[in-house]
């Protein structure tokens, strides 16, 4: 059984933060990702998952049994020992506000320990993951502990995050300028909030999901990106490398080495940091 993945949604008052939690099991003695960059996730490893998450630049952080990934802009490399059992959840824009009570620029490009955003509630969660092999009685167990922490959301940046996943979902390179026009509020102000939710500025999150979405375009149609694709990037070059700093791997390298749990991420039905969700 090399490979095996299952996933739950969590409690539907939870999902603006937290859209589902995922089993994944990998029964490889060296198990190695790359990561498409997102707003965030929690690792709990049951078994195996020694190892380190390392960025382009060389800059590595060694994996710990609880494990928080930060929003991500460029794509690192998790290389951990097996075989690995591990529960994830990622983590949407609005947990960093409801649930981790920390600005998610804080965490970008960084994996620390769980307990460092969460304090003595990762072991809390810990607990649940641990204590049972079944799925529906672990989201049951994950839900109770969250959902009275939940915190509301001030009603400013609510709306500035619903106007912001609707303007990345909108178009493959959403301009801008377009955004700040749809917003009442001054373009450094809504480049702080997409900042403290999203991990980075508008700028950044266009160019980021641009990527992302070409990808999935390209894994979708054998290879091909979209016409869109071609006339905004430079030339092949230009989107080989950006393809490369978002999700990991060239066009090539998607289609060829692409893993099937590269191609699930990068489905575009789960970006559920974008996409609305249900």
């Amino acid at each position: 059984m090399p490979k095996l993945f299952e996933v739950i949604g969590a409690h539907p008052a939870l999902r603006p933060a937290i859209p589902f939690y995922y089993r994944l099991r990998q029964d490889y003695s060296v198990n190695e990702e790359y990561l498409r960059v997102d707003t965030g996730n929690l690792w709990f490893f049951i078994e195996g998952g020694d190892g380190y998450v390392e960025w382009p630049n060389g800059r590595r952080y060694v994996t710990t049994p609880l494990l928080c990934t930060g929003p991500l802009t460029t794509s690192p490399r998790m290389r951990v020992s097996g075989p690995v059992e591990c529960i994830g959840i990622p983590i949407n824009p609005e947990a960093w506000g409801q649930l981790l009570g920390e600005h998610a620029f804080a965490f970008s490009d960084r994996a620390v320990d769980m307990q460092i955003v969460l304090g003595g509630l990762a072991d809390e969660m810990a607990e649940v993951v641990r204590a049972t092999s079944d799925m529906r009685a672990l989201a049951d167990g994950l839900d109770a502990l969250l959902l009275p922490r939940l915190k509301p959301l001030p009603p400013s940046h609510r709306q500035l995050l619903g106007v912001i996943r609707s303007w990345l979902s909108a178009d493959l390179f959403p301009d801008v300028d377009a955004l700040y026009a749809r917003c009442d509020l001054s373009s450094r102000q809504v480049m702080r909030i997409a900042s403290q939710y999203f991990g980075g500025p508008p700028k950044l999150l266009s160019r980021k999901y641009g990527a992302l979405r070409t990808a999935s375009a390209m894994l979708a149609n054998q290879g091909r990106p979209p016409a869109e694709a071609v006339s905004h990037y430079a030339d092949q070059s230009h989107m080989i490398r950006e393809l490369r700093a978002f999700t990991g791997r060239t066009p090539r390298g998607l289609m060829t080495r692409g893993s099937p749990i590269t191609r699930e991420a990068l489905t575009l039905a789960n970006f559920q940091e974008i996409v609305p969700y249900a």
